[in-house]
């Protein structure tokens, strides 16, 4: 019985589709709520619609893989949250001094992380160039959207953790506080805010430099 309600839970939110990444691979629909009883009803509902979200997204980016550079692009742009893990990374080894080196780190789970800023004004400089251009205009927006929402999906993805990891001092579900002396973690509560906030103003960001773009 339990394999079959898993069977249906895969259909419903499009998990059997293929993805570029697997985005949902370590997520989880149900326990990972952060206030007991509201959280507990809600948080599933919510989790089911962002799971369903990031699964299309993660199958239409496979088509994007294909496309030579851009494909990489779209890879790197991806897993730039989690340059806090890649110690060989030259720009994180640059501001490490500052942020540390802790999973998830609030630096790279967010709109500040060095990568997406600079994909950001990338995008917004291709965008002003691509609308003057018939056509071109209309594949540059859409390359620039699905591109910004990987960055997206991995923020809310990571909003879905099997648990919050209570009473752990070095969770890698929480976002991790490091500047110069000052440490400290997230609880999950704080830390889903933390994530859909940036994941929100991320999707700001990519949205302007796509409408952009497309502008008649």
């Amino acid at each position: 019985m339990g394999k079959l309600f898993n069977f249906i839970g895969r259909i419903l939110t499009l998990n059997i589709l293929p993805g570029a990444y697997d985005m949902v691979r370590d997520t989880h629909i149900k326990g990972n709520h952060t206030i007991w009883f509201i959280g507990w009803i809600i948080s599933p509902i919510i989790n089911y619609f962002f799971t369903l979200f990031i699964n299309i997204v993660d199958f239409i980016c496979i088509f994007i893989n294909w496309i030579p550079i851009i494909g990489d692009i779209q890879k790197f742009i991806y897993h730039a949250p989690d340059i806090d893990q890649q110690g060989y990374d030259a720009v994180y080894n640059f501001i490490e001094p500052l942020v540390g080196t802790v999973h998830r780190n609030w630096i790279t789970h967010s709109v500040l992380n060095p990568y997406f800023i600079l994909f950001v004004i990338c995008a917004f400089v291709i965008a002003f160039i691509a609308k003057f251009i018939p056509v071109v205009k209309y594949i540059a927006a859409f390359l620039i959207l699905m591109i910004g929402l990987t960055f997206v999906c991995h923020l809310i993805a990571d909003t879905m953790p099997g648990g919050w990891g209570r009473g752990s001092s070095n969770n890698f579900s929480k976002i991790h506080v490091r500047f110069w002396f000052i440490k400290f973690q997230l609880n999950g509560l704080f830390t889903k805010l933390w994530l859909y906030i940036n994941a929100l103003i991320a999707g700001v960001s990519i949205k302007s430099a796509t409408e952009i773009a497309a502008a008649e």
